[in-house]
Protein backbone atom coordinates (compact mmCIF):
# COMPACT_ATOMS: atom_id res chain seq x y z
CA UNK A 1 0.00 0.00 0.00
CA UNK A 2 0.89 3.47 -0.88
CA UNK A 3 1.13 6.66 1.44
CA UNK A 4 3.59 9.52 1.98
CA UNK A 5 5.79 10.03 5.64
CA UNK A 6 5.37 13.48 5.64
CA UNK A 7 8.68 15.06 8.39
CA UNK A 8 8.01 18.59 9.83
CA UNK A 9 11.02 20.84 9.61
CA UNK A 10 10.34 24.19 11.46
CA UNK A 11 10.75 25.14 14.47
CA UNK A 12 8.86 26.22 17.61
CA UNK A 13 5.58 28.54 17.24
CA UNK A 14 3.05 29.34 19.43
CA UNK A 15 4.07 28.45 22.26
CA UNK A 16 5.42 25.01 21.85
CA UNK A 17 9.10 24.75 22.41
CA UNK A 18 8.51 20.39 21.88
CA UNK A 19 9.96 20.85 18.00
CA UNK A 20 12.83 22.55 19.01
CA UNK A 21 13.45 20.13 22.10
CA UNK A 22 13.10 16.89 19.72
CA UNK A 23 15.26 18.74 17.24
CA UNK A 24 18.02 19.20 19.56
CA UNK A 25 17.62 16.08 21.46
CA UNK A 26 17.75 14.06 18.12
CA UNK A 27 19.89 15.82 16.55
CA UNK A 28 17.80 16.28 13.80
CA UNK A 29 16.18 18.85 11.43
CA UNK A 30 13.23 16.93 11.98
CA UNK A 31 11.00 17.31 14.96
CA UNK A 32 7.61 15.42 14.22
CA UNK A 33 6.91 13.07 11.43
CA UNK A 34 3.09 11.98 9.77
CA UNK A 35 2.18 8.97 8.20
CA UNK A 36 -0.49 10.68 4.95
CA UNK A 37 -2.57 7.91 3.18
CA UNK A 38 -1.82 7.60 -0.46
CA UNK A 39 0.81 9.84 -1.88
CA UNK A 40 0.59 13.61 -0.82
CA UNK A 41 1.78 16.34 -2.85
CA UNK A 42 3.03 19.88 -1.19
CA UNK A 43 0.27 22.51 -0.99
CA UNK A 44 -2.40 20.08 -0.39
CA UNK A 45 -4.60 19.10 2.41
CA UNK A 46 -3.85 15.04 3.81
CA UNK A 47 -5.34 13.24 5.95
CA UNK A 48 -2.25 12.14 8.47
CA UNK A 49 -2.14 9.89 11.13
CA UNK A 50 0.55 10.49 13.65
CA UNK A 51 0.56 11.14 17.79
CA UNK A 52 0.92 14.79 19.02
CA UNK A 53 1.35 16.79 22.06
CA UNK A 54 -0.43 19.66 20.31
CA UNK A 55 -3.42 16.78 19.52
CA UNK A 56 -3.18 15.28 23.36
CA UNK A 57 -1.82 11.53 21.41
CA UNK A 58 -2.36 9.17 18.58
CA UNK A 59 -4.92 10.69 16.08
CA UNK A 60 -5.63 11.48 12.62
CA UNK A 61 -5.94 14.88 11.24
CA UNK A 62 -5.94 17.13 8.28
CA UNK A 63 -3.01 18.77 7.36
CA UNK A 64 -2.18 21.27 4.99
CA UNK A 65 1.14 19.98 4.17
CA UNK A 66 2.80 23.14 3.50
CA UNK A 67 6.70 24.19 3.10
CA UNK A 68 8.05 23.26 6.49
CA UNK A 69 7.33 19.66 5.05
CA UNK A 70 9.37 16.86 3.43
CA UNK A 71 7.11 14.43 1.78
CA UNK A 72 9.03 10.99 0.73
CA UNK A 73 6.53 8.23 -0.34
CA UNK A 74 6.58 4.99 0.92
CA UNK A 75 5.14 1.70 1.42
CA UNK A 76 3.40 0.39 4.19
CA UNK A 77 1.48 -2.68 5.06
CA UNK A 78 -2.09 -2.69 4.36
CA UNK A 79 -3.20 -2.80 7.91
CA UNK A 80 -0.53 0.39 8.96
CA UNK A 81 -3.45 2.70 9.22
CA UNK A 82 -5.43 0.54 11.22
CA UNK A 83 -2.83 -0.10 13.77
CA UNK A 84 -2.39 3.72 14.38
CA UNK A 85 -5.80 3.74 14.71
CA UNK A 86 -6.23 0.85 17.28
CA UNK A 87 -4.27 3.44 19.60
CA UNK A 88 -6.18 6.42 18.55
CA UNK A 89 -7.05 8.44 22.09
CA UNK A 90 -3.75 7.15 23.49
CA UNK A 91 -1.58 10.01 25.47
CA UNK A 92 1.48 11.61 23.49
CA UNK A 93 5.46 10.37 25.09
CA UNK A 94 7.62 13.14 25.05
CA UNK A 95 9.82 11.46 27.23
CA UNK A 96 9.95 8.17 24.84
CA UNK A 97 10.44 10.92 22.08
CA UNK A 98 13.18 12.77 23.84
CA UNK A 99 15.53 9.63 24.62
CA UNK A 100 14.44 7.88 21.30
CA UNK A 101 18.28 7.87 20.04
CA UNK A 102 19.67 6.74 22.73
CA UNK A 103 17.29 3.80 23.75
CA UNK A 104 17.95 0.65 23.42
CA UNK A 105 14.26 -0.29 25.79
CA UNK A 106 11.09 0.24 25.57
CA UNK A 107 10.75 0.54 29.13
CA UNK A 108 12.45 4.47 29.20
CA UNK A 109 9.43 5.64 27.31
CA UNK A 110 5.71 6.33 29.06
CA UNK A 111 3.53 3.16 29.76
CA UNK A 112 0.53 3.14 27.52
CA UNK A 113 1.92 6.49 25.44
CA UNK A 114 3.22 7.24 22.20
CA UNK A 115 4.99 10.03 20.17
CA UNK A 116 4.99 10.72 16.59
CA UNK A 117 7.99 8.11 15.15
CA UNK A 118 7.54 5.32 17.18
CA UNK A 119 3.75 4.53 16.63
CA UNK A 120 4.73 5.17 12.32
CA UNK A 121 7.03 2.92 13.02
CA UNK A 122 5.15 0.12 14.94
CA UNK A 123 2.57 0.45 12.06
CA UNK A 124 5.17 0.31 9.54
CA UNK A 125 6.41 -2.91 11.56
CA UNK A 126 9.52 -1.91 12.16
CA UNK A 127 11.76 -3.55 14.64
CA UNK A 128 11.96 -2.04 17.98
CA UNK A 129 9.69 0.91 17.47
CA UNK A 130 10.37 3.15 20.41
CA UNK A 131 14.20 3.74 18.64
CA UNK A 132 12.80 5.52 16.17
CA UNK A 133 13.13 9.38 16.09
CA UNK A 134 11.69 11.44 13.16
CA UNK A 135 15.30 11.85 11.49
CA UNK A 136 15.98 8.00 11.24
CA UNK A 137 12.86 7.51 10.42
CA UNK A 138 13.31 10.00 7.44
CA UNK A 139 16.45 8.28 6.57
CA UNK A 140 15.41 5.22 6.42
CA UNK A 141 12.47 6.05 4.03
CA UNK A 142 14.40 8.40 2.23
CA UNK A 143 16.65 5.45 1.47
CA UNK A 144 13.99 2.94 0.73
CA UNK A 145 11.73 5.49 -1.90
Amino acid sequence: MRATLAAYHGWARHGWPTDTAIRLATLSPYSHVELAEGEAHPGEVAVCWSSSPRDGGVRSKKILLGDKWRLIPVDVPGDAFARIAARSGRPYDLRGALLSPLRRDHDLGTPGAWFCSEVIADAMRLTAPWAWSPGRLVRWAARSA
